[in-house]
């Protein structure tokens, strides 16, 4: 199969996709074609299958901090379904087991390895209510136990911020 990106190089994963670039190439092969950017939403996977007729989409950005994603464009793909989004506490639960990975798989110093998880955390601790407060909260984690101790805190946090 071939992978196609929809931007030129110099966009820096910006700008308008080339959805017509995609569907060009697509019409030109015998093999099957993954069309690839700005897919953030279970609708633009559908969009971007719509426009370019490929074989299929790869999520990139999209999925990070957001490993739903995969099962919300099955869903809508299949017949329109828009899944909800994950809770805070879900959200939570699947960022605190990433994270434990890290400190256990990933081949780095502790150090560097926190700083990663603080990357990390990031990424799904946005798009809700009061998330600037809890990224900054995991920007000053210096440990994995700072990380994990504030991942504990985080329900109580929000649920006292939002009074």
């Amino acid at each position: 199969f071939l992978e196609l990106g929809a931007f030129a190089a110099f966009e820096m994963y910006s700008g308008d996709v080339d959805h017509e670039s995609i569907k060009a190439i697509k019409d030109s092969v015998k093999i099957p074609v993954l069309a690839s950017g700005n897919l953030f939403t279970p609708q633009k996977a559908k969009e971007m299958l719509d426009k370019t007729k490929c074989d299929g989409v790869m999520v990139a950005r999209g999925a990070l901090g957001n490993p739903w994603i995969f099962n919300q464009i099955k869903s809508y793909l299949a017949d329109g379904t828009i899944l909800p989004e994950p809770t805070l506490e879900e959200r939570l639960a699947v960022l605190r087991r990433h994270i434990q990975y890290i400190e256990k798989y990933k081949l780095l110093a502790t150090r560097v390895k926190v700083g990663f998880s603080r990357k990390v955390a990031f990424w799904y601790l946005k798009n809700f209510k009061y998330a600037a407060v809890l990224r900054a909260k995991v920007n000053s984690a210096q440990s994995f136990e700072d990380l994990f101790t504030l991942f504990d805190g985080i329900p109580k946090m929000a649920e006292f911020l939002a009074q």
